[in-house]
């Protein structure tokens, strides 16, 4: 099986599938020292340092059919320790959820795992989520 990490970071979750015997094959991430830091941790993986939504067309072509697709979404909004605005923030994650979705769509991965920080899985898009991917079966 093969992993594409959404929101990937320095690769921490792609490292623990990996120790399962779950090969990283791609990562998306927007901040570039995250990225950077997934290549040298994965080196044989893709890694595109954008956002979700505009790494779809990308990543279907190269997913198999039956990958795992993990998602870690941006929680700096959610967070405890947040000290930002979170109506500024939240609409820029609304978009990359909804990004994900249409990845979960048109990839159809056989598993998606999601990291769960508390307040985002009481949040609208969490909510938005787990709806859809009840609706797709998942």
């Amino acid at each position: 099986m093969k992993l594409i990490d959404l929101f990937g970071g320095g690769g921490l979750a792609s490292w623990g599938f990996q120790n399962l015997g779950i090969e990283a094959l791609a990562a998306v991430d927007i901040s570039p020292a995250a990225c950077s830091a997934y290549q040298a941790n994965f080196p044989n993986s893709a890694v595109f340092q954008d956002k979700v939504s505009n790494s779809i067309s990308r990543l279907c072509a190269i997913a198999p059919l039956d990958c795992l697709l993990h998602l870690s979404p941006p929680c700096q909004s959610f967070s405890a320790a947040a000290n930002i605005n979170r109506k500024k923030v939240r609409p820029s994650i609304a978009s990359e959820i909804d990004a994900s979705i249409e990845l979960i769509r048109q990839i159809k991965p056989l598993l998606i795992s999601l990291e769960e920080v508390p307040r985002f899985s009481k949040s609208a898009e969490a909510e938005k989520l787990r709806l859809v991917l009840w609706k797709l079966g998942y």
